[in-house]
């Protein structure tokens, strides 16, 4: 088991409809068929834990305002989460958990927003796709580089 007193909130920051969720349940799904996990809520939108090398990882892909996701925060802070990958708007509530995070619990921030943000109107829905499967697979292996002391 992995010794890690580093503690990390990624933060998939966008406005709505930009592909946060998809692309955070697309990260849980990559990181879940090599890890051990723990889905508690899936659906619409997925909240779950997945441990890698000793360290405990908290997924939420709820964002938006009024949502489940600050809940879910003290909850993966409770649980002694290393690492939490959350969807986050540009402002409102669930940045405001983001920093409080950061400020209460000593969680370093990463803002990682899927690049889809920035070509909303731009390219095709195909496009869009890949571009959370890409977005995706680069998180995943971020988290575990995290987690593995890499980082």
């Amino acid at each position: 088991m992995a010794e890690n007193s580093r503690k990390f909130i990624i933060a998939n920051l966008g406005h709505a409809g930009v592909g946060k969720s998809p692309s955070i349940k697309k990260v849980y799904y990559i990181l879940a068929a090599r890890y051990p996990h723990n889905l508690m809520i899936s659906g619409d939108d997925i909240k779950g834990t997945i441990t890698i090398n000793g360290i405990l990882v908290g997924i939420e892909s709820q964002g938006d305002p009024g949502c489940r996701m600050p809940v879910s925060m003290d909850e993966f802070v409770a649980m002694g989460c290393n690492i939490i990958y959350t969807a986050c708007r540009t402002r409102s509530t669930t940045l405001n958990k983001v920093f409080e995070l950061h400020r209460l619990h000593g969680y370093e921030v990463i803002y990682a927003p899927n690049p889809r943000t920035y070509y909303k109107k731009v390219i095709s829905d195909a496009s869009y796709e890949k571009m959370n499967d890409v977005y995706a697979e680069g998180l995943a292996n971020i988290i575990e580089d995290i987690a593995m002391g890499r980082i």
